[in-house]
This record gives structure tokens, sequence and C-alpha cells, in this order.
């Protein structure tokens, strides 16, 4: 398990190489690589799409319930199609920088 939390480190590394990823962007996309990876799936477009669909990142659960609501709205109108379009330039953009991690 330890090898596959390395790898989801290294994708993690790849992926925010050469951009300005807001910390909460980072956060939730290292949640989210961790969540696949701890549920045995190897990260791929298919896991990510399967997962992100209903991905809530826990910074946004993790608030008292009048900043829950503020926290989800950021990150359904805000975060998370950033991070789709981050995750779809680098997996499948003309310039695909992915290379699967040793």
């Amino acid at each position: 398990m330890l090898e596959k939390l390395d790898t989801c480190r290294a994708l993690e590394e790849q992926l925010c190489t050469g951009q300005h990823w807001p910390p909460e962007l980072r956060a939730a996309l290292h949640e989210l690589l961790e969540k696949i990876t701890l549920a045995g799936h190897e990260i791929n477009l298919l896991s990510l799409g399967l997962f992100l669909a209903d991905f809530v990142p826990r910074h946004s659960l993790d608030r008292a319930e009048e900043w829950q609501e503020r926290a989800a709205k950021r990150w359904f109108s805000h975060s998370k199609p950033l991070l789709i379009e981050r995750l779809a330039d680098f997996f499948i953009g003309a310039d695909a920088a992915y290379s699967r991690p040793s």
C-alpha cells in the first residue's frame, strides 16, 4: 500500500509542477488521489471520473453548518471545475504531460 501512496504522491507532484495551485485545490487533489489509491484503484481517467463525480473534500465538510454551505458552493462553482480543467489538461490536453510514475 505504501508503494501505491508513493505513486500517488509522485503523480500529485507531476500534476502540480509548473502551475500555481491554490492551497485548497492542492489539498482537494491530494485527498482525491489518496481516496482512489486507498480504495485499491489505479489512478487513471476512469477512476478519476468515477471518484470525482461525487467527491467533496473534507475541508468543505469539516466546518460549522453555516460555513459548510458556503464551502460547498465554492467547491461546486469554482474549485471542482478548475480541478477538472487541470486534470483534463494534464491527461488529455494537447501537451499531455502525463507519464506514469515509476
